[in-house]
């Protein structure tokens, strides 16, 4: 028996697209669990049943998160496979069946395939593609790793690792359920004749809000081991953009750049506020950061602005009054990027027409986030 596990908070559009795909399987699911975890408006179906399986509707009081509602959907599932999806996940035709074969390993504790970002081709859409996170490999095989959009895993392994443990809050519960999985000897398997499409539609704002929520810990943790702050803004977050740009460019997706210099931007500030407020660094760094990079920006108006308004929506505080005294760091060496861009005449383009690219996508609007 088989139980698809699904949730909802304020996603019901995302969540009726999710079920209205699921005949396309070659495998149907035995039963169906949605878990509505405190939507606004109570996640309702008309039909008791999908394709003659049973469908649950488990409905919270209150938003507790992605621990509390997938523990609640797995724990109640009857099925002796669970297949958890989240709602924006659209699954290729043989995903479940690929996945069941796999499991038939009893040493084989999760099972997944290769998931692509498929979110439009605005700026925002271009970004997550061709940098989103695409867990792909050429072969099936064991990897370290399994994100929690869509994955299959027998019921006793979730019962045998104890689910997530005394874990309730926060995010990043495909870790730990990865690592308990693996700390109990079964492996995790990618298999990529299958894919799972995302197709949850992003505003730039709530990209930047998602990877700083993912990814702080680790910046600020290597912010600390490294002894110049120039030398490791630059390591952490500019050089791996100057690679990024480059693929941008080449495939003719250059309004991208502005998302991905959203990203850089609030990050860098992000990090100063951080490192100012815990003594790390002297105050009004990120202040100085923020007036050097308004400097630069001075020739193309229109990016500078749209940028300004976007960092302030991203939750880079921007200080007024400036302190008394503004330590000196070399803001250049961090911001090389800006030189390549305005060299390349990507600027140029961006404030004459690219700004114009990024408004019409977020004029078409996106999917609800927890990270607006």
């Amino acid at each position: 028996m088989i139980t698809c596990c699904t949730y909802t908070y304020n996603d019901a559009g995302l969540l009726r697209g999710f079920l209205a795909d699921m005949p396309k399987w070659s495998v149907q699911p035995d039963e169906v669990v949605i878990v509505d975890d405190g939507s606004d408006e109570p996640f309702a179906c008309e039909d008791s049943s999908l394709n003659g399986a049973p469908l649950r509707i488990i409905r919270l009081p209150d938003n507790r998160g992605f621990f509390v509602s997938k523990s609640i959907a797995y724990s109640e599932a009857s099925g002796d496979v669970i297949l958890a999806a989240d709602c924006d996940a659209r699954l290729s035709a043989r995903f479940l069946e690929y996945c069941l074969t796999h499991l038939k390993n009893p040493k084989t504790g999760m099972v997944t395939g290769a998931r692509v970002q498929d979110v439009g081709h605005g700026p925002v859409g271009e970004f997550l593609r061709m940098f989103g996170d695409n867990y792909r490999q050429d072969l099936p095989g064991p990897v370290d790793f399994i994100p929690a959009i869509a994955f299959a895993m027998r019921s006793n392994v979730w019962r045998e690792i104890g689910g997530f443990g005394d874990r309730t809050a926060g995010i990043g519960e495909d870790h730990v359920l990865c690592g308990r999985v693996k700390a109990r000897g079964y492996a995790l398997v990618c298999d990529p004749r299958i894919f799972v499409n995302q197709v949850r539609r992003l505003d730039r704002i709530a990209v930047c809000r998602r990877y700083w929520r993912w990814l702080s810990g680790n910046a600020m943790a290597f912010m600390r081991r490294t002894p110049s702050l120039p030398e490791g803004l630059y390591g952490c977050f500019v050089q791996p953009m100057l690679r990024r740009i480059e693929i941008s460019v080449r495939r003719d997706a250059p309004a991208s750049v502005y998302v991905d210099m959203l990203y850089v931007t609030s990050h860098i500030a992000l990090t100063c506020q951080e490192l100012e407020a815990s003594g790390d660094i002297a105050p009004g760094c990120c202040l100085s950061f923020l007036r050097r990079l308004e400097e630069k920006l001075r020739p193309w108006p229109v990016l500078a602005r749209l940028l300004k308004a976007d960092l302030l929506r991203v939750g880079v505080a921007w200080p007024h009054p400036a302190p008394n005294a503004t330590p000196a760091v070399d803001w250049d060496a961090v911001l090389v990027f800006l030189e390549i861009c305005a060299e390349s005449k990507l600027f140029d383009w961006l404030n004459a027409d690219g700004v114009r690219h990024v408004l019409e996508e977020e004029a078409e609007g996106a999917d609800f986030s927890a990270y607006r």
